[in-house]
């Protein structure tokens, strides 16, 4: 799978700490602290969702599910980060309890932890990286005969960008992340990915850096099985795929007016069992920040990637995603933020009529925001969002509203 994870830019300090770069993520940080800190957060929100089954109402009653709901969710968050002689080491993580109050059954405890170590070395930034997540499946995510599923997710990396301000700027990263779900339905879904990219760039501090690379990635599911005819007997083996990619990447450095990541790649995807299908074509990522003022900040992202599959039916997805989104900070206490997002979920391989699920998704989305400093250490907000998935199974396709009441003490 081609390595396109988009880096965030970062806004002004007036925007830092009240909106994030990406409105529509659920997961934390991905990038290491600035420096030393010690930060914890003290939130409680509460949502009202009109289809938390993300199905339609016949679905949702065979699973035993109210359509709309009222969650309430306290959450506790944190980040310890130190200088231990040039490394910077940190720890950070999140953990919360959703009360569904109509759908009692799907209260549950999410939480997540990452944490590692960020440094130079010589002329040499290396970034070495742990994460582990443990979360209720979003409902809309699940196969159909599933109403409860826990993610269990792992994921351990190393990055390095060495070269100076100016000139020759190689890199290298190697990650591994693991999948596993409680579900026996879900299990099948369960996988292992290696991940490894390598490029070399040309540096000017005053126009960015523009590289070539090239990435190899394999998936493999432990829990599918085929068996093929050896030589002698027959063998049992594990489904998966291997992917290789290359292409040109341009990085405007982050903190500027502008800030970019962009990249344009071939990819081409086989899968390893008989019959697989698999992906050839163009892949590409592009994430860019524009500063307009020190009140008004605006974010647009574009990604078309392959990635494992998060159905039964299929080996991997092929995912396209388009975002914009707009920060205004109005005066010193109050920031607005308007988001917007289409995205399309294909799963090449997967057959309605055996599985009764997806095999094709496209969701717009829509939200603002408004958000309300008190006083330095609380903050208040509320979200309003627009949700439409247009399904190939009539049943998965849904409207949802959302309307959340969130605050947040830090410390």
């Amino acid at each position: 799978m081609i390595l396109v994870a988009a880096a965030l830019s970062a806004a002004p300090s007036a925007f830092a700490q009240q909106a994030p770069s990406n409105p529509f993520s659920s997961g934390g940080q991905t990038t290491p602290p600035n420096g030393p800190e010690t930060t914890v957060e003290v939130s409680a929100q509460a949502q009202y969702n009109s289809n938390i089954a993300g199905s339609d109402e016949q679905i949702a009653a065979q699973r035993g599910l109210k359509l709309a709901d009222e969650i309430f969710t306290p959450g506790l968050d944190f980040t310890l980060a130190r200088q231990v002689g040039r490394p910077l080491l940190y720890l950070r993580g999140d953990v919360n309890y959703a009360y569904y109050a109509v759908n009692t059954f799907r209260s549950r405890t999410d939480f997540n932890l990452d944490g590692g170590a960020s440094g130079h070395f010589g002329p040499c930034q290396e970034d070495v990286t742990g994460a582990y997540a443990h979360n209720e499946t979003p409902l809309s995510e699940l196969a159909l005969g599933v109403i409860h599923n826990i993610e269990e997710t792992a994921s351990v990396g190393f990055d390095a960008r060495c070269g100076r301000q100016s000139g020759l700027t190689p890199t290298v990263s190697v990650q591994e992340n693991w999948l596993n779900n409680t579900s026996k339905i879900q299990s099948v879904i369960d996988n292992q990915t290696t991940s490894v990219d390598a490029g070399i760039g040309y540096t000017r501090p005053t126009v960015g850096t523009l590289s070539l690379f090239g990435d190899y990635s394999s998936a493999t599911y432990p829990n599918r099985r085929f068996l093929v005819m050896g030589v002698s007997a027959p063998d049992i083996l594990i489904y998966g795929y291997n992917v290789y990619g290359g292409g040109i990447r341009f990085e405007r450095p982050v903190g500027g007016r502008i800030s970019i990541l962009a990249s344009l790649s071939y990819t081409s995807l086989e899968g390893n069992s008989p019959g697989a299908v698999g992906f050839h074509g163009i892949t590409y990522s592009a994430d860019a920040t524009y500063n307009v003022s020190t009140h008004l900040s605006t974010h647009v992202q574009a990604v078309r990637a392959t990635q494992p599959s998060n159905r039964p039916g299929s080996n991997f997805s092929l995912r396209t995603t388009y975002e914009a989104d707009t920060t205004y900070q109005l005066g010193s206490r109050y920031t607005i933020v308007l988001s917007a997002q289409y995205q399309n979920l294909n799963y090449p391989g997967s057959n309605p009529r055996i599985t009764l699920d997806l095999t094709d998704e496209t969701t717009y989305s829509g939200m603002i925001t408004i958000n309300y400093k008190l006083t330095r250490r609380i903050r208040l907000g509320l979200t309003t969002s627009e949700e439409n998935r247009s399904a190939n199974f009539p049943g998965l396709s849904f409207d949802a509203t959302k309307v959340t009441l969130h605050a947040v003490a830090t410390f």
